[in-house]
């Protein structure tokens, strides 16, 4: 299994985070787990026997966090200075 950290950005160039599990042969399906309010990707460890049982399967897996992941967090802005916004589920 093959893990890659993945950014992407909203509309409103809040940076996203997630991390792809793929399996050993390439696959063209990818199941996408959106957690739940306050959650992340990060910390439910039954994302990895989730990552390990869809890799098995053959299909990639892709847990990511939404701009409401964990109660506060500082989200990265994409442009050329650095710059963050406060955010998450409390806001």
């Amino acid at each position: 299994m093959k893990t890659t950290l993945v950014r992407t950005y909203t509309s409103d160039k809040l940076q996203l985070d997630g991390l792809i599990f793929e399996p050993d042969k390439k696959s063209r399906i990818v199941v996408l787990h959106i957690h739940g309010m306050a959650g992340n990707f990060y910390e439910n460890y039954f994302l990895d026997q989730m990552a390990k049982q869809f890799t098995a399967a053959g299909y990639a897996f892709l847990p990511g966090n939404t701009r409401g992941h964990d109660f506060i967090a500082d989200f990265k802005i994409a442009g050329p200075k650095e710059k963050y916004k406060r955010a998450g589920q409390i806001f």
